[in-house]
């Protein structure tokens, strides 16, 4: 059974949102995965524990996963995720350096990183794995709110507000960073602006 023939009962776009909403997505997509054996329906399963299991299961699938390829990126990436989120900073690290090495080009693997370094408050690095994903991706809002938030940390201000300015010429709805832009306005006394954005 291939990937185009996974029947999860969705008509529409709507049908695929509410699915969302109500949490079946997933669930459809694992009651299906267990008819396939390939690498996709164990990365589902990967997927499955990280998003309904406790975080120790999770990382027990991510493992099991990349023991059966060790060169699957997203699963990397997503155990970095997950790792970053438990706060596991050091194993993170050692992750997102192999998921790194082996697809330097993944914008999605650099803007992670740069997350998990700017958790441990090491923003420099932060802001340069940042800029390492928008020379991969330029237009992408979220990676320039990221990159906001290592040069708010750094007390760049001026930068901060100019990497803002670009997530929201991107994305004008980015809630995030019209929220995140008001911190630097207001560290340059910039008040009024700041209850403008």
């Amino acid at each position: 059974m291939g990937i185009a023939s996974l029947r999860i009962g969705v008509e529409s776009r709507a049908d695929l949102n509410a699915m969302t909403a109500r949490g079946e997505l997933v669930s459809r997509l694992i009651a299906d995965h267990r008819q396939l054996d390939n690498a996709f329906g164990r990365y589902l399963a990967a997927v499955e524990a990280a998003v309904w299991n406790p975080a120790a299961e999770a990382l027990a699938a991510f493992d099991r996963s990349l023991s059966l390829n060790k060169g699957d990126v997203a699963a990397w990436n997503n155990l970095g995720a997950a790792l970053t989120d438990m706060r596991q900073y050091d194993e993170a690290f050692i992750v997102f350096d192999r998921a790194t090495a082996l697809d330097p080009d993944n914008a999605d693997l650099w803007n992670n990183r740069g997350g998990m370094l700017h958790d441990i408050g090491h923003h420099a690095d932060a802001l340069a794995a940042y800029d390492h994903a928008l020379t991969l991706t330029p237009t992408n809002a979220q990676v320039w709110n990221n990159a906001g938030a290592a040069l708010n940390a750094m007390a760049r201000y001026e930068e901060a507000v100019s990497a803002y300015d670009h997530a929201i010429a991107l994305d004008p709805g980015y809630a995030l960073a019209w929220r995140n832009k008001t911190y630097p306005l207001r560290s340059l006394g910039r008040e009024r602006e700041a209850r403008l954005a």
